[in-house]
Formats: structure tokens, sequence, C-alpha cells
């Protein structure tokens, strides 16, 4: 609705309508407005005194508060227009102040922030732009943003291309900031729009600046009021569990951002709306233009089993993990780099995960499992790959070559490289792989480089253990 009333506000007076087609439009738009999808939606009005971060489903007609507010407030005087106004300034004063919102989610979460993004440039009020919000969200998107030029798939997601390309194009227009033009022309290339300038035709002598700082093992921080939220926007979600400088959002692992070359991307979170519990799971690997490791799913994978993480059975029950993952430390040198994150008090266990990265060669993942009591355990370690791969042993593998354009099985083109990918694994006395067409693999029927169907790959280890016992994989 809000763009609507924008654009009618430039067109109305254009000679093409008649008087009553505009006056049959206005009222159109007024009864929206005044309906509980506009300025009176519920979920909105609710929390507009709590001090929070907020969900798409309410910056949605926060933004429409505005736009519409102020175009019958110039126009016709409305006096409602006032008080829908100032509910959506009452709304986004408590996302302004935060890089992320209710969503813990590679596609939904920036819908939120670039609408805080339009608010805020519609409004005059430049606070998200100049506290900072807005650059931390950004780099945030630049880290999960994968080497082929994508959003790296984690929480509800509805596509394996999807861009946050509106919030970049906020940013690189208000901070000048040619990091920002430079993603927005790799992701122009990804998708075969070479020619794609970004903002730099409305802001003169912006250059695209590849974000050289945020390469290596790079984290992006926790957002305070994200931390928080149980206290404020969202009680039904579990109360942290760490302290706020333990934690950490994300963590992506890259030497450079060219395609052909590696990157991995950790979550610290496992909490939110549009999240899944996928706390201290790798979403996404990514190596020779491929994806190798994935975690793209909506309503029908949400589960912790459902992601590259390690689930627990304590006498034969298991529980919801800790919302959020600690950093222990990273080291990032030359050649390699390591990592360690870890989760306490999981299912009767302390899970540590250690990943040590010999660049553009591999990545060792150390999963170490403490019991806090004694207990009957069984540990799987989950990981989820593209394509039809084979396992012998305890070493999985599978190959990933370009398909023929279209959907669905499809041959391959004969002349195209063949690449491979393989999981060996340490630590379990049973290995085994399911092939997912159904639920998760449909998410690959237009992938180039496989047919649409998941390898899930799960490492089993089931042992009695005494309190102190640990068991690695």
């Amino acid at each position: 609705v809000y763009d609507a009333v924008s654009m009618w506000e430039l067109i109305e007076e254009s000679p093409v309508f008649a008087d009553e087609d505009r006056l049959w439009i206005t009222d159109h738009f007024l009864y929206v407005l005044r309906s509980g999808e506009g300025c009176m939606h519920s979920w909105m009005r609710r929390d507009i005194d709590i001090v929070g971060v907020r969900h798409n489903h309410q910056t949605l007609p926060g933004v429409v508060c505005l736009f519409g507010g102020r175009y019958f407030k110039l126009g016709y005087g409305l006096p409602e227009a006032d008080e829908w106004m100032e509910t959506g300034a009452r709304l986004f004063d408590g996302q302004e102040i935060s890089h992320k919102p209710q969503c813990d989610c590679n596609n939904y979460e920036w819908g939120t922030l670039y609408q805080t993004g339009w608010w805020s440039l519609g409004s005059g009020d430049y606070t998200f732009f100049d506290n900072g919000s807005c650059r931390t969200a950004a780099d945030r998107a630049i880290l999960e943003m994968d080497n082929r030029g994508f959003a790296s798939s984690n929480g509800d997601c509805w596509t394996l291309k999807y861009f946050p390309e509106t919030l970049f194009r906020q940013a690189a227009e208000y901070y000048q900031d040619g990091r920002y033009e430079w993603a927005i022309r790799k992701h122009g290339k990804a998708i075969g729009a070479g020619g794609n300038r970004g903002v730099a035709d409305v802001v003169r002598d912006l250059e695209p600046q590849e974000p050289v700082d945020l390469l290596g093992i790079c984290v992006a921080p926790m957002s305070p009021h994200f931390h928080n939220a149980h206290n404020t926007t969202l009680p039904d979600q579990p109360e942290p569990n760490i302290p706020l400088e333990d934690s950490f959002d994300k963590i992506s692992f890259r030497r450079t951002f060219d395609s052909e070359d590696q990157y991995l991307l950790l979550d610290g979170i496992g909490t939110g709306s549009h999240g899944h519990v996928d706390v201290n799971g790798v979403s996404q690997f990514t190596d020779n233009d491929r994806i190798w490791l994935m975690d793209v799913s909506y309503a029908e994978a949400p589960g912790m089993r459902d992601h590259n993480v390690v689930t627990v059975l304590r006498n034969g029950k298991t529980e919801d993990p800790p919302p959020f993952a600690a950093l222990d430390g990273t080291a990032d040198l030359e050649t390699v780099g390591f990592c360690q994150t870890s989760l306490s008090d999981y299912c009767g266990m302390d899970w540590t995960r250690s990943i040590l990265w010999s660049k553009e060669r591999y990545f060792l993942v150390f999963d170490r499992l403490v019991a806090r009591e004694a207990g009957d355990f069984t540990m799987r370690v989950h990981w989820r790959t593209p394509g039809e791969g084979s396992l012998e042993g305890h070493t999985f593998a599978v190959d990933q070559q370009e398909r023929e354009p279209g959907k669905g099985t499809r041959p391959v083109v004969k002349s195209s490289r063949v690449d491979a990918f393989a999981l060996a694994s340490v630590g379990a006395d049973k290995t085994a792989v399911i092939h997912d067409r159904e639920n998760v693999g449909k998410w690959f029927e237009s992938y180039e480089y496989s047919d649409p169907v998941v390898s899930i790959v799960q490492q089993n280890r089931a042992v009695r253990m005494a309190e102190g016992d640990s068991h690695v994989f």
C-alpha cells in the first residue's frame, strides 16, 4: 500500500484520470488505510509502546502510516492522519536503534530493515543511518552473501537466489560507500545483469570498492536489542543463555570473493521469528561456484535435526538447544584459520565446535561433546548437500556437473566440468545417508549443477557416558 500511495501521489494530476477516477482511487486508499491491513493493524499497534525489535508484518503497515498519513494530511487535512504518522514514528523508534529485527532469516530480516530505511528517508528522521544501524546491517548482509553473489540460506527461505539489493542501495546512497555498490554489481553479474550500475547513476562519483575488510574469518556482532528481545517484543522466545559479549550473529570464512574460492557461514543464533533452530550450525559452504553444504528450507524443515549441526538424545529424549552459541575465539593467519564456538547445557551435554581452515584446501570440523551428567547418549552429526551422493564406509562423496536449462531432473552438459565434494568422518559407529527429493530437494529444481535431491549424511554414536566423559567427531 505504501508504494501505491506514493506512486499515486506522483501521477494523480495526470489528465489520463477523470475526477471520478481520482475520487474512486482515493476512497479505496482511505478504506485500506482505515482497515486492519493498514494503519489500524492490530499487531503493529500492540507493540508500539514497547521499545524493541520489530517484525516485517509490523513495519509494513508502519510505512503505510507514514506515506498514507502524509498524503491524506497534506491533500485533505484528514484529522486522523496525524495519529497514523505518530503511530508509525513510535513503531520505528524501536527498530531504528537496532541493526537486526525480530527475524533471524537471510530473506525476511532484510525486508524489515529496508522498510525501516524507507521510513527513515521518508520521514526525515535519519537515526537508523546516523547511529550506524544500517551500516552494521549492510556489512552483515555482505558476510551472509556467498561467493557466488547470492544470500546464503538460513531461516525461512523461499529461493536459492535471494539478494537484499534494496538495503544495499539505501546504504550505498546514504553513506556513499562503494562497498555496497560493489555488492550490487557482483550480484548483477551473477544473474546475468552485468550492466547493473547499482546507485552510481544517482550518486555522483561513487565507484565500487571490494570490501576487503570483510575477508578472512569475519564476525558479525550480535544486536543487543535482538539479544534482549525475550524481555521486550519476543516474550515467547527463550531467554538469553549467555551474556551479550560472548555471543555472535554470524561468522564467515573466505580468502577472496572469487566465486571459485571457498566460502563458509556459521550461525550463532537458533531463535527469532522466521528463524530456525540451527544454532552453531554451518549455514552454507560454497566452492568452485557450487553449493556443497546447504540450509535452504521454509516451514518444512525448521528443527535442529534439519541443519548442519549436532543433535543429542539423552536416555531416549531430546530438547531444544539454548538460543545462542558462544564465540570462544578465532585466529586468522595467512594460510590457515581457526574458530571455536560452543553451546553449553544442551540436552545434558556441552558441545564445542572447532573449525580448522586450511585456506583453499579443506575444513576440519571437530565436534566435542562432554556429558554434564551420566546417561545413555545418542549423538548425531548432520550434513546436507545437494546431489545424490554415495557412502563408502564413513566417507561420503558427491559430484556436481552443469545441467541443461530447465527444472527437475535434467541431462548433464557433456562438455562441462565435474566437481567433487567429500565428507570424511571419524568418531561415528554408524554413518548413513538419506536422499531427500520431496521435502528440501524441491528447492533445487532449477539448480544448475545437480538434480533436485539433497543428500542428508548422518554420523551416529550411541554410548553410555558418565559425568565428564567426552566424545569427539
